[in-house]
């Protein structure tokens, strides 16, 4: 017999020599599960998956895009899992129970699965591609569409880490945004695009430097090396704001010790606390926040960021001595030739201007 694929129709299995009878004993015992009408997957996969959400809905899409019966390709969130995108922040559902496919041509009717949404859009050749064995739309279209339908807070990180992960290019999005610039919620697409920036690392920071902004707060450069003044690295902080001599610090995370091979790396929060005190020793001031206080609490943020700023002008000029490795350039895309200037509000708090608080 030939060996079936993940997920397979019921013609599936009868080219694989199965018989229609052995197809119906292999359902009646539970060695097949079927997923839709005539779809079915190995019970044994499904096992292996254990509770893993995201690998359980890539199982969905396939077996939505055999039912639907017509060309498609998974889209929107369900090419961000495909993709390994960071959709799944915390208080956000774990994986989208909706299976989400675009096609190129035909209506976006799908009634027998009121769990399929198809979206039927232009599809160019190069906005495509297959990833885990599932055509679906590109990196670049992937993360353009989801600006377009999610708010600032969702879609930066999203695009911040398809950035950082060289999944795209700043011209990938610019050139795909550019094909788009007549289709709805495009001014969304310009907000987040525009606040994108492949530096970050981490969900936490794209929603920190979304809360720094609409805070007022300065713009800090984020995944800067500080040396001491003989030019030995001493850490790689999440941001800096280089101007006031102070570091900020999204969750308390340890990223890197002191030193490879330190003794103390074995105890995170001693080795925490010694990269913290000779960041101090550098002059420099340093403040933290968990994700709660980003996301939900940013009152509290800004006064940690006040008493840093206020401990920093106590020490007076010339206290910081830490030297700086030179930060990448801005990774994000420019669409200055598309869209007007980014507007002054992108999450939740406007002004004219940067403020420096």
């Amino acid at each position: 017999m030939t060996r079936l694929p993940l997920v397979f129709t019921t013609d599936d299995a009868l080219r694989a020599e199965f018989t229609p009878g052995q197809v119906r004993r292999r359902i009646a015992t539970g060695a097949w599960i079927a997923l839709r009408p005539g779809v079915m997957t190995a019970a044994d996969t499904l096992a292996a998956m254990g509770d893993d959400p995201v690998a359980r809905h890539l199982v969905n899409v396939r077996a939505a895009r055999l039912a639907v019966r017509r060309p498609t390709w998974a889209s929107h969130r369900s090419a961000a899992y495909a993709l390994g995108l960071p959709l799944a922040l915390p208080g956000a559902e774990s994986a989208p129970s909706v299976v989400e496919l675009t096609a190129e041509s035909g209506d976006a009717r799908t009634r027998r699965y009121p769990d399929v949404r198809l979206q039927v859009a232009t599809l160019p050749l190069w906005q495509r591609a297959v990833v885990a064995d599932i055509p679906c739309t590109s990196a670049a279209r992937t993360v353009v569409d989801l600006c377009r339908h999610l708010p600032s807070r969702q879609a930066v990180p999203i695009a911040d880490a398809a950035l950082h992960r060289r999944l795209v290019t700043p011209g990938d999005l610019a050139a795909v945004a550019r094909s788009c610039h007549q289709w709805p919620s495009i001014a969304r697409t310009r907000r987040s695009l525009a606040f994108a920036d492949g530096r970050r690392e981490m969900p936490l920071e794209s929603v920190s430097a979304l809360t720094f902004w609409d805070l007022g707060l300065p713009e800090p450069e984020p995944q800067v090396w500080v040396r001491d003044p003989w030019g030995v690295a001493v850490a790689r902080v999440d941001f800096l704001f280089r101007e006031l001599g102070i570091v900020g610090e999204g969750d308390g995370k340890l990223k890197y010790f002191l030193q490879a091979g330190d003794p103390n790396a074995a105890n995170p929060l001693w080795a925490e606390k010694r990269r913290e005190d000779a960041l101090r020793d550098l002059g420099l001031e340093v403040f933290r926040w968990t994700w709660f206080e980003a996301a939900h609490r940013p009152e509290l943020l800004r006064e940690r960021f006040k008493r840093a700023r206020h401990r920093a002008l106590a020490r007076g000029p010339g206290a910081v001595i830490a030297h700086f490795a030179r930060p990448d350039a801005r990774l994000g895309p420019d669409l200055s030739d598309l869209f007007p200037p980014p507007p002054s509000k992108v999450g939740g708090g406007e002004h004219s201007r940067r403020r420096t608080a």
